[in-house]
C-alpha cells in the first residue's frame, strides 16, 4: 500500500458517524484514506464483490443484519480484508466476542482522536497480514502431512498384502522363525496405518474440514455394538468388559460414526494400559438435557500432573523405553476435538495405581435439536469449501398441541410424502418430531423450490387437518447466506446462521 491510500469501507446506518470518521482522518492525513460509506450490509457485500478495499469498519447493528453475524457475512464475503468493529460501547466481554469471531481490532466511535484512529487501523492491517502469513504456513504444513500420510497408505497397503501372502504360506513354506519375523512385520504395518490414519484426522479436525452428519442416533445401541466388537479382544488379553446401561437412556444428536471413533480410542486405550485380570467398565448417565459416557479401567492410572496434557497431540507420559506400550498419542487429542465439535466436553479422573476414568458429554435430544445439528453442519460444510448446497427447511405446524395419536398420524402422512418427493428428486430427507430438513447436492434453488412446492400440493391442505406447511429454501456457499425465509426458520429453533 506505500504510496497508495487506503480504501475504507465504512459500513454503518448512522450517516452523522460517516462524517465524523471523515473529519477525524482529515485532521491526521485525509489524502492518505478514501472512505466509501454504505448503510446496509447488502451493499457493503455487493461493494466487497466488486471492488478493492484494504479495511472494512462495520457497525454490527444495521437495518438488515444485527450482532456478531454482520461480521461473520463480512469475513466470509472478503476474508482478505482486515476487518474492524466500530461499536457504539466500551464493551470489553463484547470486543473479546468479536476478536473471536474473526475481527482484527474493535474500537469504539468517539473515543479516538484521529492520529489515534489512523494508527489503530494502520496497526490492524499489519496484524492482519502478520496472520494471514502464519496461516499460509500452517496450510503448507497441513498440506505436506496430509499428502506425505495419503502417499505412504497405498505403499504400505501393498506391504502389508505380501506379507500377508507369504504367512498364509501361498508363497510356500513358512518356518516357525519366519511366522514370528512375519507376524512382528504385519503388527507394525498395522501401527503405522494407524499412525496416518491418526495424522490425517488431525490435519482435518486443524483445518475444520471434519464434516460432522449429526443426527437422532440410538446411543444405548451404538454402546452394545462397540462393547460387542471389544470382548474377543478383551477377554483374549484376560480382562472383563461390562456395559451398565441405565434404565431410559435418551437418544443423541451426533454423528454415529465420530462417537464411535471415540469409543474405540477410549476402550483401545482402557485395554492397553489394563493388566490381565483387570476390568473395563462403559457406564453412560444422563440428565434432561445431557447424555454422559464414562469408560473406568483398572489399569496403572495417571498422576494429577499430567491428567490435562495428555488430551494434547503426541503427548504420551511416562512411556517406557524398548518394547513397552506404543501409541501414536493423537488418539485422545483427537477424542477431545471430535466431542467438542459435538458442543460436549471430555474429563479425566485417576489416580496412579488405582485406575482411570475417562468420559465425555453429548447433548441429549429433544425437539428441534437435530434440525439445528443437520443446519450448523451443513453450514460448516459449505464454509469449509465444500461446493454450493441447497438446503430446504420443511416446517410442519399445528402439531404441537394436537392429540397424540392426531399428532402422530398427521406427521407420518407428512414424512411419507415428503420422502417419496424427495427421493424422486435426489435428495436426503431426515425425519424430526415436527420439522423435516431436506439438503441436496447439487441441486439448484430452483429445482428445491419445485420440488417443495410439490410436496405441498402432494399432501394438500386437509393432510395437514389443523395445521400448515412453512418452507424455506437457501442455496448457501462461502460468499452466500441464507435468505430471509431461511433466517426466519433458524430464529424460529434459535440456529445460529
Amino acid at each position: 500500500m506505500d504510496g497508495e491510500p487506503t480504501r475504507i469501507l465504512l459500513v454503518d446506518d448512522d450517516p452523522a458517524n460517516a462524517a465524523a470518521l471523515r473529519t477525524a482522518l482529515a485532521e491526521r492525513a485525509g489524502s492518505q484514506f478514501q472512505i466509501l460509506h454504505v448503510r446496509q450490509l447488502a451493499h457493503a457485500l455487493k461493494y466487497l464483490a466488486d471492488e478493492l478495499f484494504d479495511v472494512a469498519l462495520l457497525e454490527l447493528n444495521l437495518p438488515d443484519s444485527r450482532g456478531l453475524n454482520t461480521l461473520h457475512r463480512i469475513r466470509r464475503q472478503a476474508p482478505q480484508v482486515t476487518t474492524i468493529v466500530w461499536s457504539r460501547q466500551d464493551d470489553e466481554a463484547g470486543s473479546i466476542r468479536a476478536i473471536q469471531a474473526g475481527a482484527d481490532d474493535v474500537l469504539v466511535k468517539g473515543q479516538t482522536d484521529g492520529v489515534n484512529l489512523a494508527r489503530s487501523i494502520r496497526h490492524a492491517i499489519e496484524r492482519h497480514s502478520i496472520v494471514e502469513t502464519l496461516q499460509a504456513f500452517d496450510r503448507q504444513k497441513s498440506d505436506f502431512i496430509a499428502t506425505a500420510s495419503h502417499e505412504m497408505r497405498t505403499p504400505l497397503a501393498i506391504i502389508r498384502e505380501f506379507v500377508t501372502l507369504v504367512l498364509d504360506g501361498l508363497a510356500g513354506p513358512v518356518t516357525p522363525d519366519q511366522t514370528e519375523c512375519l507376524n512382528s512385520a504385519q503388527r507394525n504395518c498395522d501401527r503405522l496405518a494407524q499412525l496416518l490414519n491418526d495424522l490425517l484426522d488431525m490435519t482435518r479436525l486443524g483445518r475444520q474440514e471434519i464434516e460432522l452428519h449429526r443426527r437422532r442416533t440410538d446411543v444405548a445401541a451404538l454402546l452394545r455394538q462397540c462393547a460387542n466388537d471389544f470382548r474377543p479382544m478383551c477377554e483374549g488379553k484376560g480382562q472383563t468388559l461390562a456395559l451398565e446401561l441405565p434404565e431410559g437412556l435418551p437418544d443423541a444428536v451426533c454423528d454415529a460414526a465420530k462417537i464411535e471413533q471415540v469409543m474405540v480410542n477410549l476402550l483401545g486405550n482402557a485395554a492397553k494400559f489394563t493388566p490381565e485380570g483387570g476390568s473395563i467398565t462403559i457406564r453412560p448417565g444422563y440428565d434432561q438435557h445431557l447424555l454422559w459416557v464414562e469408560v473406568e479401567d483398572t489399569g496403572r492410572g495417571i498422576a494429577e500432573q499430567d491428567q490435562e496434557r495428555i488430551f494434547e497431540a503426541f503427548v504420551q507420559v511416562e512411556r517406557e523405553a524398548g518394547p513397552g506400550i506404543r501409541g501414536t498419542g493423537l488418539g485422545l487429542a483427537i477424542t477431545r476435538r471430535l466431542v467438542e465439535l459435538h458442543g460436549g466436553s471430555v474429563w479425566v479422573s485417576s489416580e496412579p495405581g488405582a485406575g482411570s476414568r475417562f468420559g465425555y458429554s453429548l447433548p441429549a435430544y429433544h425437539e428441534g435439536a437435530e434440525l439445528a445439528a443437520v443446519v450448523t453442519d451443513t453450514w460448516r460444510a459449505v464454509h469449509n469449501g465444500a461446493a454450493p448446497q441447497v438446503l430446504a427447511v420443511v416446517y410442519a405446524e399445528g402439531f404441537a398441541s394436537a392429540a397424540p395419536e392426531k399428532r402422530e398420524r398427521g406427521l407420518a402422512r407428512i414424512h411419507d410424502a415428503a420422502r417419496k418427493a424427495l427421493d424422486a428428486a435426489g435428495a436426503g430427507v431426515v425425519s424430526l418430531t415436527e420439522c423435516f430438513v431436506a439438503f441436496a447436492l447439487p441441486m439448484g434453488r430452483a429445482r428445491a423450490m419445485s420440488v417443495l412446492r410439490g410436496l405441498g400440493q402432494t399432501l394438500g391442505a386437509a393432510a395437514l387437518e389443523d395445521g400448515a406447511l412453512e418452507y424455506a429454501v437457501a442455496e448457501l456457499s462461502r460468499n452466500t447466506s441464507a435468505d430471509e425465509g431461511l433466517a426466519r426458520v433458524c430464529e424460529r429453533f434459535s440456529i445460529p446462521a
